[in-house]
């Protein structure tokens, strides 16, 4: 029995690749978000149910606003 062989074609490569996602984080980014993210949480007096806010606001101060 022959044995198949498939080679991934680039539509299949970059879509199950997160590294080519327009919005991909590289790890210093994420790193860096995540420090400021428990910053923002630590100024608000450790009040649990922000996490989505601290994160999008830390991110938009890391990155800059969305385009």
């Amino acid at each position: 029995m022959k044995k198949r062989v498939t080679t991934p074609t680039r539509t299949n490569t970059v879509r199950n690749d997160p590294a080519h996602a327009p919005d991909a984080l590289t790890t210093k980014d994420w790193n860096r978000i995540a420090m400021k993210a428990y910053e923002l949480y630590e100024q608000r007096g450790c009040l649990d149910g922000h996490a989505l806010e601290d994160w999008l606001k830390a991110e938009t101060i890391i990155k800059g606003p969305a385009e």
